[in-house]
């Protein structure tokens, strides 16, 4: 079962992928799951090895990765990349400033 949703992320360490003046970031991402549960746990996994963690997460939808027709071909592409090996594919990552999180 496909998922799409939007995940708020900040830093768990600090070397993180995120730009060194980041507080945190809002990314739009697509992944593989049998659940949402199951989703959020490879999000997490995934997201821990780019160094950061999840916040929160929004606009969670499901869709099947066969016949999803989006009209948008980044999302068409990262659909095909979807696999057992790469459960989860993000769009750009939008950081935010430090001091707009910590304000």
């Amino acid at each position: 079962m496909g998922w799409e949703a939007l995940a708020h992320v900040r830093p768990l360490r600090e070397d993180h992928c995120l730009d060194r003046r980041a507080g945190g970031a809002y990314v739009r991402f697509l992944g593989l799951a049998q659940s949402e549960t199951a989703l959020r746990e490879t999000l997490s996994a995934q997201l821990a090895e780019l160094g950061l963690f999840l916040v929160e997460l929004d606009d969670v939808g499901m869709f099947d990765p066969v016949t999803v027709d989006w009209h948008d071909d980044e999302l068409q592409e990262l659909t095909k990349e979807l696999s057992t090996e790469t459960p989860i594919r993000f769009r750009a990552f939008h950081n935010y400033p430090r001091e707009d999180f910590d304000a």
